[in-house]
């Protein structure tokens, strides 16, 4: 939000947009929302496949989660 209010500048030059975050069918937040269902039957059918069987799957479900997903994996020199 605070990027695009203050129309941050991008590493590509452009500066951030509220209007293309939220409202184009470019943004990432309206793709995320629209291919939620599609994704999560795809990912369970790999989960679920042998081929991947050796693949350790993590689901993550709430901040916190993800918090303690970093943590654990965050390097020693990293802190």
């Amino acid at each position: 939000m605070s990027r695009g209010l203050l129309r941050t500048q991008l590493a590509h030059g452009n500066p951030e947009s509220l209007r293309m975050a939220f409202f184009s069918r470019h943004s990432v937040l309206w793709w995320s929302y629209s291919t939620f269902a599609r994704n999560r039957v795809k990912f369970a059918g790999l989960r679920e496949d042998p081929a991947h069987g050796h693949l350790q799957w993590t689901e993550i479900i709430r901040p916190a989660q993800a918090r303690e997903f970093i943590i654990q994996r965050r390097s020693p020199h990293q802190v």
